[in-house]
């Protein structure tokens, strides 16, 4: 058994599935919140700042939601009781999202919104498209 690995019926997931340390939820939020700090500078300077506002209320709702998530996924793993009241609250959450980013789109220009919303997404793709690009510069200079 793992060091800090829940019991039974998730410790097989648990050991097997140990996710590498750039997948980290908190190196994926930090990442999104600095890629959203960018998109919202350079918005606001080639687009207005309605769109910048935009981009930065449906990014901090999309981190928020990744962070929600993260901390759901932990508790059903680590304590796995009332699996139901978890159920709930990932039902709960995906209608609060949904209705929110709805309501954000009447107000606010549809596209930045969106664009903002999936800046989770984009910050683990740059993320893993900069950890293949050094890890096939470090496998090229292995064969020099």
């Amino acid at each position: 058994m793992l060091d800090g690995a829940p019991s039974w019926p998730f410790s097989d997931f648990y050991a097997v599935n140990r996710m590498p340390n750039s997948l980290d939820a908190k190196k994926m939020i930090s990442d999104a919140a600095i890629l959203l700090a960018v998109l919202m500078i350079g918005t606001a300077l080639k687009a207005g700042t309605d769109y910048a506002t935009a981009i930065g209320v449906s990014g901090l709702l999309a981190i928020a939601n990744f962070w929600i998530l993260n901390v759901l996924v932990k508790r059903l793993i680590e304590h796995n009781k009332n699996s139901m009241l978890f159920g709930l609250g990932f039902i709960a959450k995906i209608f609060l999202v949904g209705g929110t980013l709805y309501g954000l789109t009447r107000v606010f220009e549809p596209t930045a919104v969106l664009i903002g919303f999936g800046v989770v997404l984009m910050s683990i793709t740059l993320r893993g498209v900069a950890q293949a690009a050094l890890g096939a510069g470090q496998s090229t200079g292995d064969r020099a």
